[in-house]
């Protein structure tokens, strides 16, 4: 039932349905020439919202909840939530993402982000196909790259297209648009909005189009959102006291957004956890506690 809704949440139905994976391309933002390729046998790119909305379906999810500590047995875990309430089982799967309450719990000293010297600001508009200036062609999904004597690096990717769900806009894209920096530049990331807009155009005035446009036809009180890039690297070797516990996602491996990897290792780690654990075996965590066993 899932599989067959799944097509609903592709932010370029049109594309998928014709088969256009997309390339990926990396280009150099000085000539505009496109320097490599990231084939794919199949590649889609979905909404967030749409998927986990889809996931949801038939579950009940109880939101705004925050997790405040777990206890553990040899045969039950109980996770304690900030509003006093709590929930027993046999096995706490923790997908709480890149600030993972769960994995501060497991590794007290050793759950600290690893703050990585890249500046960010991102911001998301709606153009129309002229204001595109051709864009739209080059990749149905994303495509990246950097400026050789800058090198600030610009990340682009499609959230919706025209007509694509019954809400989205009829003329315009939904479009992503991400420039970064590092540290050694020496540039500083403003306070207000205005400031961080102006920076962003400051910073692209000498690419190649169209990737000129799509960052100088921001509005000038377009949000733009800071991000200090982080990641997270398992500390293998380090022992826990709750073996009953599995982190996935940004929880067990926090990773900057540059390749667009995070959500499809969340998949496999989900993918690799169902491999390991018949959740129809009465003994179904057993492999779980034979593996943190071992780590």
């Amino acid at each position: 039932h899932l599989v067959q809704h799944f097509p609903d949440t592709f932010v370029n139905k049109e594309a998928s349905a014709r088969g256009d994976v997309g390339r990926f391309q990396f280009f150099d933002l000085k000539s505009g020439e496109a320097l490599f390729d990231v084939p794919a046998a199949e590649r889609i790119r979905v909404s967030r919202v749409r998927l986990r909305e889809l996931l949801a379906t038939g579950i009940e999810v109880n939101w705004n909840k925050t997790l405040h500590n777990i206890t553990s047995s040899s045969d039950a875990i109980t996770a304690h939530f900030d509003d006093g309430t709590s929930c027993p089982g046999r096995l706490l799967v923790a997908c709480d993402g890149a600030r993972s309450r769960a994995r501060q719990i497991m590794y007290p000293d050793g759950h600290h982000m690893n703050q990585l010297p890249v500046q960010l600001l991102g911001a998301s508009t709606l153009y129309t196909a002229e204001e595109m200036g051709g864009a739209e062609s080059i990749d149905p999904f994303i495509f990246q790259g950097s400026h050789p004597e800058t090198d600030v690096f610009f990340f682009f990717s499609f959230l919706d297209t025209p007509n694509n769900f019954e809400d989205s806009s009829k003329d315009k894209y939904h479009c992503q648009i991400i420039v970064s920096w590092a540290d050694a530049k020496g540039i500083d990331v403003p306070d207000t909005n205005p400031s961080r807009v102006a920076l962003m155009k400051k910073l692209t005035d000498n690419w190649a189009e169209p990737f000129r446009s799509l960052v100088q036809r921001l509005p000038e009180d377009n949000e733009v959102r800071s991000i200090r890039v982080e990641d997270w690297i398992f500390p293998t070797g380090q022992k826990h006291i709750h073996p009953r516990v599995v982190l996935v996602g940004d929880s067990a491996h926090t990773m900057t957004m540059f390749r667009g990897e995070g959500a499809n290792n969340a998949i496999v780690d989900v993918l690799d956890l169902v491999k390991r654990v018949n959740m129809r075996d009465p003994e179904y965590e057993s492999p779980v506690l034979a593996w943190n066993s071992k780590s």
